[in-house]
Parts: structure tokens; sequence; C-alpha cells
């Protein structure tokens, strides 16, 4: 009996592995022409495929934060999962990158998709779905009778009592007590043929506005205007854009440092950070003695260099009215970007005699 246990857990967790394997290489398969989907769920963007997650921090050096938690556990915050929480500046870059693509959790995904399904497609997917469930119930239902008979319990004996209480619940399933494992990659023929209409630019014009509203707290029409927030947040993607690059930086917010980014030379478990980035335009804005002061002695403290930056127009005689005037007129955030030929100019400061 405990021989026949052991063989069975065995072949079934080739089984399970080998269909969790197969899912994996085939994402990994697609991955070099298919764009990655950012899920957008209210005011927030997600990653929930960890083959996505793994391709953006080591091609693109996108590291995001984990925000996966147990709402009724909130004491495990310090152990947060899936899914990925990407910040507006790294959205951003993605997109500007042909890196990515956005999807509307609700209009795109539930209504478009799983609508638009027939009743066969439907039906393979929830198969599909409750034989991995199945398998995984039955692996954890021999590992548990193996524990009992390594302590020395009656299995068979067991094993009576239980049947005898489930005819007398009714047959009540035997999944209640098991954990199940979800696997985190989708169906590949939900990820590449289903959703592919939703990159067309006019609907990723539309969903990234309204992403951008809900940042900076404007009204929620479909086109978005030029004013103090946006170009607040448009300069910050710049210099965002500048540091990765041309230096190929891992940034990260930086409000425990007093400053708008923390900059990584690589990925930030190699390497300690280097700058903390204060985006104020020094071509434009005052920086007074006393910040000069705090900002640096602050950085080099903590072993880092203090980064102002600033951006410098391509022509100076040029005036450029989407930067300089808050004209009301409707833009494309995306084409506004690309397009955009200010240089991004940097320095550091540093207090000599410390540490």
């Amino acid at each position: 009996m405990d021989d026949l246990i052991i063989d069975y857990i065995q072949e079934a967790e080739k089984g399970t592995k080998l269909t969790r394997d197969t899912t994996i290489n085939n994402n990994n398969n697609n991955n070099n022409n298919i764009k990655i989907p950012i899920i957008i769920s209210h005011d927030k963007a997600f990653l929930f495929d960890l083959n996505h997650i793994e391709q953006i921090r080591r091609e693109y050096g996108i590291i995001g934060v984990l925000s996966g938690t147990l709402p009724i556990a909130p004491q495990q915050n310090i152990l947060l999962g899936l899914p990925l929480q990407l910040s507006i500046d790294e959205i951003l870059y993605l997109i500007i990158n042909n890196v990515c693509y956005l999807i509307n959790n609700k209009d795109l995904i539930q209504d478009k998709y799983f609508n638009s399904m027939n009743y066969n497609e439907k039906s393979r997917l929830e198969k599909n779905y409750n034989d991995l469930i199945l398998k995984q119930i039955e692996i954890k239902k021999l590992n548990y009778l193996n524990n009992l008979k390594n302590r020395g319990i009656d299995i068979n004996k067991l094993q009576k009592s239980d049947k005898n209480n489930n005819n007398n619940n009714n047959n009540k399933s035997d999944k209640i007590g098991f954990y199940i494992e979800t696997l985190n990659s989708t169906d590949n023929y939900f990820s590449s043929n289903k959703i592919e209409f939703s990159q067309d630019y006019e609907i990723q014009k539309r969903l990234l506005n309204n992403f951008i509203k809900t940042v900076i707290n404007t009204n929620n029409n479909n086109t978005i205007k030029m004013n103090k927030k946006l170009k607040i947040l448009l300069n910050d993607f710049l210099i965002f854009n500048y540091l990765k690059q041309n230096y190929n930086q891992c940034i990260l917010p930086g409000i425990r440092f007093g400053g708008k980014y923390v900059s990584y030379p690589g990925d930030i478990l190699k390497y300690h950070s280097h700058f903390i980035v204060n985006t104020r335009d020094y071509y434009k804005e005052d920086i007074n003695l006393s910040t000069l002061s705090n900002g640096g002695r602050l950085a080099t403290g903590v072993k880092k260099l203090w980064l102002i930056s600033g951006m410098k127009e391509g022509d100076v005689n040029e005036e450029r009215d989407e930067i300089t005037n808050e004209s009301g007129e409707d833009i494309d955030v995306i084409e506004f970007l690309k397009n955009d030929k200010r240089v991004c100019k940097c320095f550091t400061i540093e207090w000599s005699g410390f540490g």
C-alpha cells in the first residue's frame, strides 16, 4: 500500500509538472512576437503572468511592486506575491518602447472575451481547469494518507470512517480542507487570439488617457488636456526615460530618501542604489542654498549622489505652446512623448569629507 501511494504521487506530479511546463514554454515561445498585456483595474495597473514579470525585469529593468496579499490577514504583507503593480512611469516606458499594451479588466476581458466565446471553447477551458484541480486534490489526499501511515495510523480504518461520514453528509465534496494552486500563466489561446483587437492605437490611446486622468485626478471623459499636473507627470517621465535609455538604470520610488526616484545601476538585488533623483527643473525653478545643502548632505550620508535634472529646449527661440501654455487642447500622450525633442540635462551634488 505504501509503495503504491508513493508511485501514484510521483506519476501524478509528473503530469501536473508537464502541464505547467507546457504552458510556460508556450508563453516563452510567444514572448518575442506578442506584446505583454498590462491589466488596468480601477486606478491601478498589474502584471499577473510570472513569465512576463521575469521578461520585463531581465530585459528592461522594470521592477514594479508586488501587491498580492490576503485581505483578511494583513500581517502577511511582508510576504507579498503576484500580481505585480506598475507605476505610471513604468507603464509609459513600456508602452512608448512598444513592449506592452493596456487591457481594461472589465471592458476588454470580461465583456468582450468571455461573451464572445462559443460553447465548445468555454467547455474546453472549464474541463482543463477542473482536471488540473482534481489532479492536485488527488496528490494532496495521497500525500496526507502517506503521512498518516508513516505515523502508524490505520489508513483502511480511517477511510471507512470517512466514507460513512460522507454518506451521512450527502456526499460532500472531497475538496474541503485542501489548498489548490492556481497557475500564474493564462491559457495561450486566451492570451494571443482573443484580445489582439485591444492593441488598436485608438483603444490604447483612450485607455492610457483614462488611466492618466485617474493618476492626476481630473475629469472622466475620453480626452485629456494639458494642465499643471500633467506637465509635471510628463516631465518626470522624460527624466525617468532619460536615465533608463542612456544609463540602463533600474528606478524605484524615492520617497524614503526624500526624492522622486532612487536609481540603481542594475537589478536592485545585485547593486546598491547610486542616485537620489530630484525632478525639479533647474532651468525654470529656483533651487536655494538650503535645498542644495539638505539634499547633498542627505545623499552623501546614505552613500549616494543627489541628482538634479532639467529639460532644455531643443531650440531656445522655439515656443512650445503645449508646454508653456495651458491651451486646453486635447493631446495624444503617446505621440507627444515620442516626438518630444527636448534634451534632459542632469548633474549631481555630494559633500566632500563625509564617511
